[in-house]
């Protein structure tokens, strides 16, 4: 019967075929396979069973012997020592384990003898073995703590140890960590990334599920794997997966029927009420449960549900828990069917014990669940600038209608609170007739005044207006010593936007460093320590150096996600300079997910750089991969918002994208209406508001410009445009706009048959490769192709003619050139056709398709048609033939 049981316990559980291998965990086993120890923790759902039976097969595929237990509470001392002799001699085919359990089990303290035994079986096999033990929790705590410990402290070094448990395991492994021969994962290893996530959506949903929607998921599940798995099934069978996501919830169908079965079914009734009451707790202590609850119990409660269940984990603090927001929604679903008059009780026992330890937030939440909308009110208006400080916008824009009016006209504080929320916001423009009215508040004083001026800056910069923040900040050349710190950070923010602005971005990083050092990461500094580290980021990216900007960005995103949510102000806004930093690495993929599901979170709540990145990032993106009215279809929704608030850069920016692509596209006609949008403009960018952005202004109609002339053949327009467009600041020379320019100039001194082009285009592609953004400088045209391509045997002559009419034309009168034209030579076109569009028509005269073309010109059969659509313009022809024709008549070949 034993034989039986044990037969049962050390099979390894089947390998699922459609459980996704993750790479990062294969990765993280490759780092540590050699460990004595690896002990994996996590609750129920994150995968452990799967990632051990993943590394088992790994360890086999090596040649180990690898022994499976599955442990549970009968695993006394005797019967764990006996499993685990049972479980080697099945994974190595020896006896002698057998005879080990024969010999030493009869004896006193015979476990010891019998697993001492087993170790030199083991030391003695010179073959690498590994005993797997999962769900360890369940084995009783004596045995666990002595021979489970003895066998990892005394394991030969060809015997290693993978075990999987639920809870933390308390064994006396100081010298294993202390050696570094043993490694722990916990839940934070196994949560699944987003683009495992991703992965696991495509594979079971593939077209049907859109980023946007599959990203939701990830962030309503938490990185739960089980999670996800539930999630999915639930909406599997929806027609409309968009609809279905948005209306998920664990309220109703499968995940419901889950949490009741798995949650509150398996517990004791009073626990699983005391459970459903701290539902509308969005973090729980003892302390605060047994206030809202009154049970004494509730420490035991949540440390039970700590250490054993999936949906409690750690918070920032580790004195607090939370609830898996799936859970939490489920258990809410619970508590709204308690009597009216239980659940005001419980909202405001919450209420009265966040008032009383100073959380005012909590207080006023809770107080307007109760129904108290006037303690409420009351709590809120006390600290309303921290909730807009830490970030949360939406809230504290939700708090501004309730406020009373007589509390807003007697404190001058907190009306310099509600200007400042509303500065961050789509309403900023309606600031300064805000702040008129606060300075004639009687209790405005020279603190009112300076605070007053840094809410002008911060509306000038939602506004995007550096005149404004210019304005604000006149007189304020030095900060106040008696400056809080959040209004120091906001202070340099404006200091640095300004210098970014100007170019001057190593004065914007020391300002920033200085702020970064000194601040605290507290909550109330989330907001103004966010938009620094979007500053430094941006100062990197302009400068040319988009890995340093990531490197910068992307852990200051990871962090405001995990503490304050992916759809929240400070996330936006370092999202979208992130995605301009990983479009110029051409990083695809990564853009798309890291502006997925809250690109209209960055439209409202973010500044306009970070707005202004995101929509060129996914413009570009959609031009890389072919779908160009997709790409326009963005920038005019950009020029569409840009209008809409009042923000001409954006205006700038889309007509200049536009321009790019309708250029490169051959549409010359709508190229040149678009510059001229552009032009139009310049009044606005000659105001005093917007004179700090002159110089992009004029880069950009010089760009756009330029483009506009390489689509009309317009050579000495575009050498033209583009030498006042490569006109940057020192600082800014060696970014992207900057090297894709001056590869367009290469481009135009290749089609004027200058031999330097190619070298041009060499030196700023080496300049881009080191920026690694060469990727984005090749995308500038399509023609840069052909500057890259071998040189071809016919350029090699029209260089080696063009050397030779140099030598001709200052030859001595007396030296003959003569040389028989073909019949289809081109003349000299007198500038009106190019070089190579000269060949292409001569070789269209020879009745060449074009394939041959493209072939005999070493060249893409996509640009023979780039300079056909040329040609046909400038002979004004309809057609082949009639391109031919019209040059015949013209001169340019002969008959």
């Amino acid at each position: 019967m034993a034989d039986l049981q044990f037969q049962l316990k050390t099979a390894p559980p089947r390998a699922i075929r459609s459980a996704p291998l993750r790479k990062r965990l294969e990765l993280r086993w490759a780092e540590i396979n050699d460990r004595a120890a690896i002990i994996v923790t996590a609750p129920q759902g994150f995968g452990k069973t799967t990632l051990l039976a993943q590394w088992r097969r790994n360890w086999l595929e090596r040649g180990a012997f690898v022994a499976w237990a599955t442990l549970d509470s009968q695993d006394d001392r005797a019967r764990f020592v006996n499993l685990l002799l049972y479980a080697l001699r099945a994974a190595t085919g020896r006896e002698s384990f057998a005879l080990a359990a024969t010999q030493n089990m009869m004896q006193a303290n015979g476990e010891l003898d019998a697993l001492t035994t087993l170790l030199a079986e083991v030391a003695q096999l010179a073959t690498p073995t590994v005993v797997i033990l999962d769900d360890a929790h369940r084995m009783p705590q004596g045995p666990m703590r002595e021979l489970l410990a003895y066998l990892l402290n005394n394991a030969p070094p060809n015997l290693q140890f993978l075990i999987g448990s639920r809870r933390p395991l308390e064994l006396q492994l100081t010298d294993l960590l202390a050696a570094g021969r043993m490694t722990e994962l916990d839940a934070r290893d196994l949560r699944l990334g987003l683009d495992e996530s991703l992965e696991i959506l495509r594979a079971r949903f593939g077209g049907r599920i859109s980023l946007d929607d599959a990203v939701r998921l990830h962030e309503i599940t938490e990185a739960w794997p089980l999670g996800l798995q539930l999630a999915a099934s639930a909406i599997e069978r929806a027609t409309d997966l968009h609809e279905m996501i948005r209306q998920l919830s664990a309220r109703r169908g499968d995940i419901h029927r889950f949490f009741f079965e798995s949650l509150l079914s398996q517990m004791p009734p009073e626990e699983a009420a005391f459970l459903v009451c701290i539902s509308i707790l969005e973090a729980v202590s003892s302390e605060i449960c047994e206030a809202v609850t009154g049970r004494s119990e509730a420490a035991m409660y949540l440390e039970r549900l700590a250490s054993e269940s999936p949906l409690v984990t750690l918070g920032e603090d580790r004195d607090w828990l939370r609830l898996h927001s799936m859970a939490r929604d489920f258990l809410l679903g619970q508590f709204d069917k308690l009597p009216a008059d239980e659940r005001r009780g419980y909202y405001e026992r919450a209420a009265t014990w966040y008032a009383d330890h100073g959380q005012l937030q909590d207080a006023a939440r809770h107080a307007l669940a109760a129904g108290n909308d006037a303690l409420a009110v009351e709590h809120a208006a006390k600290c309303f600038l921290d909730i807009a400080r830490e970030g949360r916008l939406a809230e504290a824009r939700d708090w501004i209608g309730r406020l009373p009016p007589n509390a807003l006209k007697r404190d001058v504080q907190l009306q310099l609170a509600v200007a400042w929320v509303t500065a961050l916001g789509e309403e900023a423009a309606s600031v300064p007739s805000l702040i008129e009215k606060i300075r004639q508040h009687p209790q405005f004083d020279e603190g009112c005044r300076f605070l007053a001026d840094l809410v002008f800056a911060a509306a000038g910069t939602f506004c995007d207006q550096p005149g404004r923040i210019a304005e604000a900040l006149h007189g304020w050349d030095r900060l106040p010593d008696w400056a809080s710190p959040l209004h120091a950070a906001a202070w340099i923010n404006a200091q640095a936007n300004l210098a970014f602005l100007r170019g001057d971005f190593d004065h914007a990083r020391r300002l920033l460093s200085a702020s970064l050092r000194s601040a605290s990461r507290e909550p109330g500094m989330r907001l103004a320590l966010g938009h620094s580290d979007m500053i430094l980021g941006l100062t990197h990216l302009v400068e040319g150096n988009p890995a340093k900007a990531i490197a910068v960005l992307r852990p200051r995103l990871e962090l405001a996600e995990r503490e304050v949510g992916r759809r929240t102000a400070v996330p936006a806004m370092l999202a979208g300079v992130l995605a301009g930093a990983l479009m110029l690495q051409g990083q695809s993929d990564q853009v798309q997910e890291v502006l997925a599901d809250r690109l209209d979170v960055i439209e409202k709540l973010a500044l306009p750089d970070s707005t202004v990145m995101a929509y060129r990032a996914l413009a570009e993106i959609s031009l890389r991969r072919g779908e160009e009215a997709r790409a326009l279809e963005i920038l005019v929704a950009l020029r569409e918002l840009g209008l809409a608030r009042d923000l001409p850069r954006m205006s700038l920016v889309s007509l200049g994208e536009q321009v790019r692509i309708h250029a490169i596209h051959g549409r010359t006609q709508t190229a040149f209406e678009l510059v001229g949008q552009i032009e139009a403009l310049r009044p606005v960018f000659e105001s005093s508001t917007y004179s700090a952005m002159q110089h992009l202004y004029r880069r950009t109609l010089a760009h756009a410009r330029a483009y506009a002339c390489l689509a009309a053949s317009d050579l000495d327009g575009a050498e033209a445009a583009l030498s006042v467009a490569a006109d940057a600041p020192p600082s800014a020379r060696r970014g992207a706009p900057v090297l894709a320019i001056r590869a367009l100039q290469a481009l135009v001194a290749h089609d004027r048959g200058r031999p330097e082009g190619r070298e041009m285009l060499a030196e700023v592609l080496s300049l881009a490769d080191l920026a690694g953004i060469r990727s984005y400088v090749e995308w500038a045209h399509p023609r840069l192709s052909e500057l890259t391509a071998p040189v071809t045997e016919s350029e090699r002559t029209r260089t080696r003619g063009q050397t030779s009419s140099t030598q001709r034309a200052t030859a001595p009168p007396s030296v003959p050139a003569t040389s028989k034209r073909a019949t289809v030579e081109p003349h000299s076109s007198g500038g009106l056709l190019t070089p190579k569009e000269a060949r292409i028509l001569s070789l269209l005269a020879m009745g060449r398709a074009n394939k041959e073309i493209a072939r005999a010109m070493d060249i893409g059969e996509q640009t023979v048609k780039w300079h056909l659509k040329n040609v046909f313009f400038k002979l004004n022809a309809a057609s082949r033939k009639h391109a031919v024709d019209r040059a015949r008549l013209l001169g340019l070949i002969e008959a």
